[in-house]
């Protein structure tokens, strides 16, 4: 860009810190809406149904309160920004309001989505109450429970902060109420509580800026554009058929194929559910068909959840940024840990698999075992450890630049699919 308009470009810093903030923000309501926000089901998956949509009601009403004083103190804030005239001091220097007009409005969008899911599940539970011959006190038991942790984690708060903190956050965590807004929630209680007036309130919308206005977090969207555009290419399937191929021979080796797929294609993603799902659809009918028990079927493909320890990992990329810790050094401190454990994996699946003789070996021929890996080494590994490595060459956002060009032009030849085809069907 820097060449296209013949002048620096150090205003593409802001202006991405712009669009990353809106799309954030913009997503949560989209995310609502599809009902693909991050949450703790360890205990809700285990309760009733008829619980389990109480306590969602609940929940959905924690939500409402945590985007009701987002949206009203966000849209003072625009209001204050517009009528004062504020300006960025950056080289940019636009008009704030512009940036915080996005409060009010993606907030007043979450709002009419959690309202929907709301009322749906308000629907849901009555459909069930007819149905059902004995409702039980259990869902009303449940939610006074609910309540009265939440009544006692906020009087701690002004008595013993911690504990009062770690008590708000586990219940509603494990209540159901997204991460993000569990956390977000017990911030603004803790504020409160520290301030004792809704004047203090007015920090809200500040934070919320300060926090997805940071030139870290920008690696984040763009290694996982990266990586989807790797996935849709079927960089997945063909790890996973060469490693399989190689490895067929040895007890258990289409097993130790996929954690050695997971952990590759973890490289390049950073993020385990997609992982997962790259490497699962493909392995997992294999594996069932090899004599695999369900339990290390399935157990091979969670390997995919070593994607958080191997770099670009977008869980080390928030870390380093909470904790104001170098991502480069969490990367490379990283490695170590991560083929430890891929090790681990391997030896477990091997001191499995060795008393199994249900398990089929799949041998390959020498010739069909080199050019499967002709077909992976030569299009994405030589060119992605040029590119992508985690060297000093590049800075880790100038590393991104011939990452994503390399993704998005590469695949088409060197797999004969077609990238935008594939992009747009998912």
């Amino acid at each position: 860009m820097r060449r296209m308009f013949n002048m620096p470009t150090t205003w593409v810093f802001e202006a991405s810190l712009f669009i990353l903030m809106w799309f954030v923000l913009l997503g949560a309501s989209y995310s609502s809406k599809e009902r693909r926000q991050i949450i703790t089901d360890i205990f809700i998956s285990r309760l009733s149904d008829s619980s389990r949509l109480s306590l969602g009601i609940v929940a959905n009403i924690v939500v409402l309160v945590f985007v009701v004083v987002v949206g009203y103190y966000g849209y003072h804030t625009f209001l204050d920004a517009y009528h004062n005239e504020i300006t960025s001091i950056g080289l940019l220097r636009y008009p704030k309001w512009i940036l915080y007009v996005v409060f009010p409005l993606t907030m007043g969008m979450l709002f009419l989505q959690v309202l929907r899911n709301m009322l749906q599940d308000i629907k849901s539970l009555s459909d069930l109450k007819k149905t059902t011959a004995v409702f039980g006190s259990a869902p009303i038991f449940l939610i006074f429970s609910f309540l009265c942790i939440i009544g006692i984690g906020i009087y701690l708060m002004y008595v013993i902060p911690f504990a009062g903190i770690a008590l708000l956050v586990l219940c509603l965590l494990f209540g159901g109420v997204p991460v993000g807004v569990a956390l977000g929630i017990t911030g603004i209680i803790g504020i409160f509580a520290n301030f004792g007036d809704f004047q203090s309130l007015t920090m809200v919308p500040v934070i919320v800026e300060r926090t997805l206005h940071s030139f870290i977090l920008l690696a984040v969207p763009l290694f996982i554009m990266g990586g989807v555009i790797l996935s849709k290419c079927g960089i997945g399937e063909r790890i996973f058929e060469m490693i399989s191929k190689w490895s067929g021979s040895i007890p258990g080796g289409l097993s130790m194929a996929t954690i050695l797929a997971c952990a590759l294609v973890s490289a390049m993603i950073g993020v385990s559910t997609a992982v997962a799902g790259a490497i699962g659809l493909i392995a997992i009918p294999q594996l069932l068909a090899n004599g695999y028990t369900k339990e290390l079927s399935y157990g091979s493909v969670a390997g995919g959840a070593l994607g958080i320890l191997i770099p670009p990992s977008a869980g080390l990329i928030v870390y380093g940024f909470l904790t104001n810790t170098s991502v480069a050094t969490l990367f490379a401190a990283a490695f170590v840990p991560a083929g430890i454990l891929v090790g681990f994996f391997i030896i477990y699946v091997l001191l499995q698999v060795l008393s199994a003789e249900i398990i089929k070996k799949c041998p390959l021929a020498g010739s069909r075992k080199k050019q499967r890996l002709k077909t992976v080494l030569w299009p994405y590994w030589l060119r992605l450890l040029f590119w992508g490595g985690f060297t000093q060459v590049f800075s880790r956002l100038r590393r991104l630049r011939p990452f994503l060009w390399y993704t998005a032009f590469l695949p088409p030849w060197s797999t004969n699919r077609l990238i935008g085809k594939n992009l747009l069907r998912s």
